[in-house]
């Protein structure tokens, strides 16, 4: 492999590798943060159920689940999960284009990379935060379902993915 090629492969296995462990960590934060969520509200129906523990403890551990359960829907661990874990794996899948074609047009690979990342990056914007972008070949991603929308491949072809 050439070095042009061998840097360009390099830096897309790097960026899919950086990309999965942050949806790993997400991921990690989202079921701490479930479970935590759980654990509290099963804390303060027990403690509720005596009279050794002061009212303040009581009122300050029945509120944990509420103050968890808030960080989480804002934060949107989950969401940020998954859109890690789909960056990744688009990414990975161009590297391995970029490292298996047998005679590959690097400007073009590149050009598939760029385009990729701005899509993740519109996503981005309107998944996690909200916001409308015109070029987001997503459309609105805000609704009432919390099904995750499909990046499309950096090829533009239709994905056959679930």
């Amino acid at each position: 492999m050439d070095d042009e090629r061998g840097k360009l492969v390099r830096d897309i296995y790097n960026d899919a590798d950086i990309w999965y462990k942050g949806g790993k960590l997400n991921n990690i934060a989202d079921l701490l943060f479930t479970t935590s969520t759980v654990l509290a509200s099963l804390a303060a129906t027990v403690l509720s159920g005596t009279d050794r523990v002061e009212a303040v403890v009581v009122a300050t551990v029945a509120a944990l689940p509420a103050a968890l359960a808030t960080i989480q829907r804002v934060v949107n661990f989950r969401g940020r999960s998954l859109w890690y874990f789909r960056a990744g794996a688009h990414m990975r899948a161009l590297g391995y284009e970029t490292e298996w074609a047998k005679a590959p047009d690097l400007e073009k690979l590149a050009r598939k990379r760029g385009s990729l990342e701005k899509r993740l990056e519109a996503e981005w914007a309107e998944h996690i935060f909200g916001a409308s972008t015109s070029e987001s070949p997503l459309g609105s991603t805000r609704s009432e379902s919390n099904e995750a929308k499909q990046v499309p491949p950096a090829d533009g072809k239709k994905s056959t993915d679930p």
